[in-house]
């Protein structure tokens, strides 16, 4: 897979998980609550879901926000 994916984050989460609405839109559910640890448990979460290891996926905008931009390449 390659090309930009949509991401919103629910942070803090009980379950960790992926759900994928198509159109490359995702819910991804986090156990973590900093800015710094989610952006990183995402990129680890995404790349399990995807099958792509996680130095191919990037944050390409929303490091402060719940609604982020990544880029798969």
């Amino acid at each position: 897979m390659r090309g930009e994916i949509i991401v919103r984050v629910r942070p803090g989460s009980d379950k960790v998980g992926v759900e994928d609405f198509g159109n490359s839109r995702y819910l991804v559910k986090t156990s973590s609550t900093l800015n710094s640890q989610i952006d990183l448990e995402i990129t680890e979460i995404l790349s399990h879901h995807l099958g792509v290891p996680p130095n191919r996926i990037k944050l390409k905008s929303g490091i402060d926000s719940q609604n982020k931009v990544f880029q798969v390449i």
